[in-house]
């Protein structure tokens, strides 16, 4: 149930995949806008090759798209759609952008902050 989008619409939503926001196990982390206006956070994978991508790479691509796709949570970024592009080779997850940071950020990076917790999730927490 989760749709299939096209790495063309990908990297314009991305500035050619220039605005990078950050990195998770070696994969790049991209921020864009779809042409419906909708702010997308986009996960590719580090492996540039189909030689480098074996059988169980690819079952594991699908299983995480399965899972993520059954979470519906107010608390976790929502799979929006994933891409998967043979020439270049690419694969991605797509989730709807959380703009008030993710949970590591304000666990990790806020150091010397304390959340009151009322506010979550809906970027209305409050920090002292």
């Amino acid at each position: 149930g989760v749709p299939s989008l096209g790495r063309a619409e990908l990297e314009a939503a991305c500035e050619n995949f220039s605005n990078v926001i950050g990195t998770v196990s070696d994969s790049a982390l991209y921020k864009g806008t779809l042409s419906s206006g909708v702010e997308i956070a986009v996960a590719s994978s580090p492996v540039k090759s189909a030689k480098e991508w074996s059988d169980r790479s690819e079952e594991q691509f699908r299983n995480k798209i399965s899972e993520l796709s059954k979470v519906n949570h107010k608390n976790f970024m929502n799979l929006l759609g994933y891409c998967t592009c043979d020439d270049p080779f690419t694969r991605m997850m797509v989730f709807e952008y959380a703009p008030c940071g993710s949970l590591f950020e304000h666990l990790h990076v806020q150091s010397g902050k304390q959340s009151t917790w009322t506010g979550l999730p809906g970027c209305a927490s409050s920090w002292e």
